[in-house]
């Protein structure tokens, strides 16, 4: 019995570790996606707001009579991406207290079924967003023809949509077998 103790408590000492790193991991990852999103909201406020930093900035489009809109259309793109850094800001957010439960020994709670469920949507969301952003600019190229415009659809976004959820449903299905275990005398 002494050699299993042994083991689970050097597993334990791994998984913190593991879970020490992750979470180093992710909060650099927070901290850069804020200077990222600070970056993007700056760019639309300096692209939505007239002035000399505007005009310098995009000295080559001011002869041409689409400046408004070229502007227009990159302040609405900045605050797209912010809006795609914001949403994930909030996974990280998420996961941190995921990893946080994993830091406790104790990861099948059922706070991390509601917590991998919403970040497979918000990435979903995210991925939809990008998407329809993507077609709005390839749409308003004067280059691009309406045969030439095509969705750009990331598989592995998808694929990561998918993995996160069928963890979701893992960790469902083990939040429900350790309830009943603890049921069972």
């Amino acid at each position: 019995m002494s050699l299993q103790n042994d083991i689970s408590s050097t597993a334990q000492r791994e998984g913190t570790k593991t879970a020490n790193g992750l979470n180093l991991l992710l909060i650099f990852v927070f901290g850069l996606l804020w200077l990222i999103l600070i970056f993007m909201l700056g760019t639309a406020a300096v692209m939505l707001i007239p002035s000399g930093l505007r005009e310098s900035l995009l000295s080559e489009y001011a002869a041409s009579e689409g400046a408004v809109l070229q502007t227009t259309a990159l302040a609405g793109v900045s605050l797209c991406g912010a809006i795609i850094v914001a949403s994930y800001i909030y996974v990280v957010r998420l996961m941190r207290k995921i990893v946080k439960t994993l830091q406790a020994g104790d990861p099948f709670v059922p706070e991390n079924i509601s917590r991998l469920r919403k970040i497979w949507i918000v990435i979903a969301g995210a991925e939809i967003l990008r998407m329809a952003t993507k077609l709005f600019i390839s749409s308003n190229d004067s280059l691009n023809t309406a045969e030439n415009m095509t969705l750009d659809i990331r598989v592995i976004t998808w694929f990561l949509v998918f993995i996160i959820a069928a963890l979701a449903e893992v960790f469902r299905h083990g939040a429900e077998l350790r309830r009943d275990q603890e049921f069972t005398i």
